[in-house]
């Protein structure tokens, strides 16, 4: 199925933007230990690169936000929560949660294979339990550390004070687990941040490894985990394939399961007991969303990814066909160890292959040495007549010509495919042919802008009340906001089906941005509002029945660009230019946009109603507080 647009919502009287305040707004310096953890990967091809170079690096994760941040000439890296307090007046407080010290531990499995990756984290899904099975005072002991509370208990001050999960990783293959408890935790090697226990840390587990012959461990990116109703966990995870001899660099998705355990002693035990890939594409994945299953049904994983895979099919074809006992290549040996009469066989063969051709056989000639001779080979592929008819002309783009503003970039933005899987959990796995997703869109021509919605502060009570999936995607010259929901809901509507299909909405959509965001060639991250989505219901972006903030433009270096929220009527939009302030040297690695609801009987200061926008640079993290005007 392919991406249909709401015309109702677009703008046809819209003229342009222009420049006036929306709101007051005040930087803050946010205090942590050590700076953020940039750029690590050494490797200099083009999958590594883009990978670390387009990552934001102010993690998102559950409508959570975390940073990692390292000290100079420091292995070691510490995990920081950023957790919300509106009436504050930076509006975040950093909370440590963990520190990963030391090597990774690859080493002693053999080491990675690949280059390594930047250090990720994913926030564990709780499973989706119904009110009725739950006790009260119930919801963080047991088995799912990570549910959250009853309405029962008594409510934290925030949301991200209550227990959770947490995968890590340090971009070498491993993946621990982290059992977070109330008020933060942090490890006893450091400065919590918190007045709660220390978290719980288990042992770390090396899940991704490559084909025999070769022995050793992949470096993983995790993008997003869930919990199972037994406990277990699956992680969806992303490794890079370099360039081989015979076959192409991609980029691949795999569903790992975990089951954590307590040992004899009480500590925190992981174990790997599944591997299964999804999905291989000539890119990293765009976006995942994980989403917990109701009762009887499987969590679901929704992946955004470009669906140019051209030239990987192959291998899954060879894999199907492959008979017992044959090989097709030297990285598909049944066995995983190739006989010594295989490989002497298939070394005959390629030394035939690349034979020289026998004296005097010019069959195979390909480089005729005369020009008549060259014409009278491609004679039967031309002709004095046209056989199809002439082509209509067709006008040029105006806005995809390029010039010294630098739009000729639009056109340029990356295709999206949007598909969905089942986390079923359990052991085995297949880590050499993808799973055929159960739902799949294509979004056509209309490209990727972003895929960074906002979060709310105070946070979502319950998980199915966290932030729903904003896409932006190019509509001409316009940004449309498209909503991802996957519901207790059937294809059919049927309540409590065992088979969810996501619902895309057109939500809205934002004037002139796909255009606006071509032209910013220092562009860095481009941060969706809620205004105008139905996702701001209370939120900060609420303001009367239109709303307040649609986007914000961060650059890498100079400046912002705040966005309002423009009605399909209004012929011209409002827009303010903040200026970062950042030193000389300094540049952005990641941005994040929270919107903060007003406190009830407040008009302006700390508990006014706007946003913030966090800033991660090599040297410091940056609050920007807007309250709107």
């Amino acid at each position: 199925m392919e991406l249909a647009l709401n015309r109702d919502l677009l703008h046809s009287q819209f003229s342009s933007w222009r420049l006036q305040p929306l709101a007051s707004v005040k930087r803050h310096d946010l205090e942590l230990y050590g700076h953020a953890a940039g750029i690590v990967s050494s490797s200099v091809d083009f999958l590594h690169t883009q990978a670390s170079v387009t990552r934001n690096h102010v993690l998102q994760s559950e409508g959570r936000l975390f940073v990692f941040t390292q000290q100079d000439g420091s292995a070691a890296h510490r995990v920081f929560e950023l957790l919300p307090v509106p009436n504050a007046d930076a509006g975040l407080l950093p909370m440590q949660v963990a520190e990963l010290t030391g090597g990774a531990g690859a080493e002693a499995v053999g080491g990675s294979v690949e280059a390594v990756l930047d250090c990720s984290l994913a926030v564990v899904a709780p499973h989706a339990q119904q009110p009725a099975q739950q006790e009260p005072g119930a919801g963080a002991a047991g088995t799912t550390t990570g549910a959250a509370p009853t309405d029962r208990q008594q409510p934290s001050q925030y949301e991200s004070a209550r227990p959770f999960q947490v995968l890590l990783s340090r971009g070498h293959g491993d993946l621990v687990l982290v059992r977070v408890p109330a008020g933060g935790g942090g490890n006893s090697g450091g400065n919590s941040g918190g007045s709660g226990s220390a978290a719980q840390m288990s042992n770390p587990v090396f899940p991704v490894r490559p084909r025999a012959p070769l022995a050793g461990v992949r470096p993983v990116t995790l993008e997003a985990a869930v919990e199972h109703a037994n406990g277990d966990i699956t992680a969806v995870v992303w490794a890079i394939r370099s360039r081989g001899a015979s076959t192409p660099g991609c980029c691949e998705l795999f569903a790992v399961t975990l089951r954590p355990g307590v040992d004899a002693e009480g500590r925190l035990r992981l174990e790997t007991l599944g591997v299964q890939l999804l999905l291989r594409t000539k890119l990293a994945p765009y976006v995942v969303r994980v989403y917990a299953a109701a009762a009887g049904a499987a969590p679901v994983a929704v992946v955004g990814f470009d669906p140019n895979t051209a030239g990987l099919e192959e291998e899954d074809e060879e894999d199907a066909s492959q008979a017992p006992g044959e090989c097709t290549s030297a990285w598909h040996w049944p066995s995983g160890k190739p006989s010594v009469a295989a490989m002497e066989a298939a070394a005959a063969a390629d030394d035939a292959a690349n034979a020289p051709p026998a004296a005097g056989d010019d069959d195979d000639d390909m480089d005729p040495r005369t020009l008549e001779q060259a014409v009278a080979r491609l004679a039967h592929l031309t002709s004095s007549e046209r056989d199809k008819a002439v082509p209509l002309a067709q006008w040029a783009d105006l806005y995809k010509e390029s010039g010294p503003d630098g739009v000729g970039a639009m056109g340029g933005e990356p295709v999206l495919d949007l598909a969905a899987w089942r986390l079923g959990g359990g052991a085995g796995g297949s880590t050499d042919k993808t799973q055929r997703p159960y739902w799949r869109l294509s979004c056509h021509a209309h490209r990727l802008l972003t895929a960074d919605g906002p979060l709310r502060a105070p946070a979502a009570a319950t998980a199915a009340a966290r932030p729903a999936l904003l896409l932006g995607v190019t509509d001409d010259v316009d940004c449309a906001v498209v909503r991802l929901d996957v519901g207790a809901q059937g294809a059919g509507g049927d309540a409590g089906a065992s088979d969810p299909a996501p619902q895309v909405t057109h939500a809205v959509s934002i004037p002139a941005l796909a255009y606006v965001a071509a032209g910013k060639t220092y562009k860095r991250h481009l941060l969706l509002g809620s205004a105008g989505t139905g996702c701001s219901s209370g939120s900060a972006s609420s303001s009367g029945a239109g709303g307040v903030l649609s986007a914000v433009l961060v650059e890498s270096q100079r400046f912002m660009y705040v966005y309002g929220f423009t009605s399909s009527r209004e012929e011209y939009g409002r827009q303010q230019v903040v200026e970062l302030g950042l030193e000389e040297g300094e540049s952005v690695l990641g941005a994040r946009l929270v919107e903060v609801a007003a406190a009830q009987g407040t008009e302006g200061g700390p508990g006014a109603g706007g946003a913030l926008v966090v800033v991660a640079t090599q040297r410091r993290l940056l609050s920007y507080r807007l309250t709107w005007r």
